[in-house]
């Protein structure tokens, strides 16, 4: 989650094998949205997706406020979950 404030766009990218750049690895997610100055941001995106032995995900958020807002953390703020499906031939 993201602190509110109601200047500008808040948005998750989540990104397979990127190597801690937001612009490189793959892109599973991309989900932009406006600040509405009354709740905290909270980004959801839930995809499926096929990986094979190494791969990875990042998440980044994104925020142009024009300010630094804070990430809010803990389990119940700011986290990234993901959930095996099923082995493939």
């Amino acid at each position: 989650m993201l602190d509110t404030n109601a200047t500008g766009q808040r948005g998750i990218n989540i990104r397979k094998n990127a190597a801690g750049v937001q612009t490189a690895g793959t892109d599973i997610v991309l989900d932009v949205f406006p600040g509405n100055g009354t709740t905290q941001a909270r980004p959801f995106a839930s995809v499926e997706q096929q990986f094979v032995a190494g791969d990875y995900l990042e998440m980044f958020l994104y925020q142009s406020s024009g300010g630094i807002l804070t990430v809010n953390g803990g389990i119940a703020a700011t986290f990234l979950s993901f959930r095996f499906v099923a082995r493939t031939a």
